[in-house]
């Protein structure tokens, strides 16, 4: 018995039709001329037409927006016919005016003689990708803290802008903006609100600038702003601006006020430089210049020396090579070029959470590297600030106080720990006897110092006795007053010190510790020589470890022996010390040449590892 024929289409095109009918890409076919034969229900969803639509009254010129429709009738579909297929992102045109970028084929589907049959296309919509992409772009050219550009983006636009003067022969201005003893608000107040009045502070300076300006974060707390079209004149004009808003801002932490000031270089180009890296250079020295001499802003004048005053004194003869104030720019120089890639990593090793089966190894020990980097980051912001202690950065202050400051900023550390900061009572101001001449006990602990080094170096002797404590224990915090000057203690209830290494504790980068770099005792016994004073580890009376800082007083009336860092009138032992501290600063410094930090290497294998198979 015969069965009349199927009257539907063979198995294989019913499944190639429920294929088109049910894929998220957009597909159609199309007559050679342009005219649309068919297009699939993601197509009319991404486009957003009715599912009874008829598609025949379209052309596929009508699916772009009037700017791409010649693109694509007379390069893409000719091409397609030429070649077979034509690739490429373009955009569609969607109901309500939306566009929708999309990947594209299109394909000419020919007979055996050759002629065009019909044509086809399939689009992807790939919006998201082009969002992530953007964002990423973002990212890579944007501060993640404040939203301005980077020092590499930064770089590039001031590059550009180089360009276009030389071009057309304009000029223009370069701010570069450093807030002063901002390490201070990070070390007393902790990160969180330094980083909040970094945001805020990134606010004000776009609010004092022209809609043609371009501010951007360098790192840390140093910004710049590129000025086009503007002359010395109007860069101090905007830069006074800057000033006052900065000094007049306040952040509200609890119940205080915080606030900090600003110094700002300026350089003018072509007059200063034509490349990108020649002004920032050099208003890097201006803004040395200022806080230098206590100027709160000052503008490169290259026919007097690397850093003249608007109205200051004629320079010093220009300094040579290997001079401490270049050292100090190039260790200051290094260290902001570390800080942007210290949070470009920071961002890498939290995407490594979940990728290769032992991410969380690899987390682990590029975390450890990324730890030690930043240490690097302290260690130069320390010597570069070092370098600059003069007579306008130093002030009477209690020293005791200092030491406490610095155990409060760690002490969120060592409840964790389980360590207990003990101050004594009743000091007696000199042993066994009362102060010379019926002085209050509280002028005898007066030094003469810059306050947030010193600060910083009692941070360093903490940080030491912390790390020797891990399961908690005591630190002892004592100071006593002394014929001609101050000492403080820190005395911990650790495991003491091997009497092998202790000869060599204060070594850049002598450590018993992987986790650790080396560098905090190095620099407090810097900080402290700098000061004219002396910092000594020995046994504490219970096995720990006693740290012993002297420090020369200021005494009542304003006389005494000058820190050796100050300059002007030292004794020649107080020059020799200070000799003795810039020369284990400079050893440091070149121990932080290529051959010693090759931390970001280590790190780029370790994230070779991660993205292997």
């Amino acid at each position: 018995m015969w069965r009349d024929p199927p009257t539907g289409p063979p198995d294989s095109a019913r499944q190639l039709v429920a294929v088109l009918e049910a894929t998220t890409d957009l597909v159609a076919t199309l007559e050679a001329a342009g005219r649309l034969l068919y297009l699939n229900p993601a197509g009319r969803r991404l486009l957003g037409l009715d599912v009874d639509r008829d598609v025949r009254d379209l052309r596929v010129g009508d699916l772009f927006p009037e700017r791409l429709r010649a693109q694509v009738l007379d390069e893409a579909l000719p091409a397609a016919i030429r070649a077979g297929a034509w690739s490429g992102e373009t955009v569609l045109a969607a109901a309500g005016g939306r566009e929708i970028p999309v990947s594209i084929v299109f394909l000419a589907h020919k007979a055996p003689d050759g002629t065009v049959e019909f044509l086809s296309a399939i689009a992807r919509d790939i919006a998201a990708h082009k969002r992530l992409e953007e964002e990423l772009l973002h990212l890579a050219n944007h501060d993640d803290l404040t939203g301005l550009l980077n020092r590499r983006r930064f770089q590039q636009e001031l590059e550009r802008e180089l360009a276009q003067a030389r071009r057309y022969g304009t000029h223009g201005a370069l701010l570069f903006v450093d807030f002063d003893n901002f390490k201070a608000v990070n070390d007393s107040l902790g990160h969180r609100v330094g980083d909040q009045m970094l945001v805020r502070l990134a606010g004000l300076l776009r609010e004092q600038l022209r809609e043609t300006d371009v501010p951007a974060r360098l790192g840390g707390d140093e910004f710049a702003v590129l000025m086009p079209h503007t002359g010395p004149e109007e860069a101090e004009i905007a830069a006074r601006r800057i000033l006052k808003a900065v000094r007049e801002h306040r952040t509200v932490v609890g119940e205080q006020a915080v606030g900090v000031t600003a110094s700002i270089g300026i350089a003018v180009y072509p007059e200063h430089g034509t490349t990108a890296e020649e002004l920032l250079t050099r208003a890097d020295h201006a803004v040395y210049e200022a806080k230098k001499t206590g100027d709160r802003h000052c503008v490169y004048a290259p026919g007097e020396g690397p850093h003249q005053p608007i109205g200051g004194p004629r320079p010093q003869p220009p300094r040579t090579p290997g001079s401490p104030e270049l050292d100090s720019l190039w260790a200051s120089g290094l260290a902001r070029g570390l800080i942007a890639p210290v949070s470009a990593l920071r961002r890498a090793v939290d995407a490594l959470a979940g990728r290769p089966p032992d991410a969380g190894e690899i987390a682990d020990a590029a975390r450890l590297e990324l730890s030690r980097l930043e240490r690097v980051v302290q260690a130069l912001h320390v010597v570069a600030d070092l370098d600059r202690v003069g007579p306008r950065t130093l002030e009477p202050v209690p020293a005791q106080d200092l030491l406490l400051q610095a155990a409060e900023s760690l002490k969120d550390r060592a409840d964790a720990q389980g360590v207990r900061f003990f101050v004594p009572t009743g000091r007696p101001a000199l042993p066994g006897q009362e102060t010379p001449g019926g002085q209050p006990v509280g002028d005898w602990l007066v030094v003469t110092a810059h306050p947030a080094l010193l600060r910083q170096a009692f941070s360093f002797l903490l940080e030491n006795a912390l790390d020797a404590m891990p399961g908690g224990g005591l630190i002892l915090l004592d100071w006593t007053a002394e014929e001609d000057g101050v000492r403080l203690d820190v005395i911990d209830s650790g495991p003491g010190i091997d009497p092998e290494v202790q000869g060599r504790v204060f070594e850049p980068f002598f450590t018993t510790r992987p986790d650790r770099l080396g560098v905090g005792l190095t620099l407090c016994q810097a900080i402290v020589r700098a000061h004219g004073g002396t910092v000594r580890l020995g046994a504490g009376v219970a096995g720990g470890v006693r740290a012993s800082v002297f420090l020369p007083r200021r005494r009542p009336g304003g006389t005494g022996p000058r820190p050796a860092g100050m300059a002007g009138g030292q004794e020649p032992a107080s020059a020799a010390e200070s000799a003795r501290a810039r020369l284990e600063l400079y050893r440091l410094v070149d121990a932080l040449g290529p051959e010693d930090v090759p931390v970001a290497r280590r790190f780029l294998e370790l994230l070779s590892r991660a993205d292997g198979p």
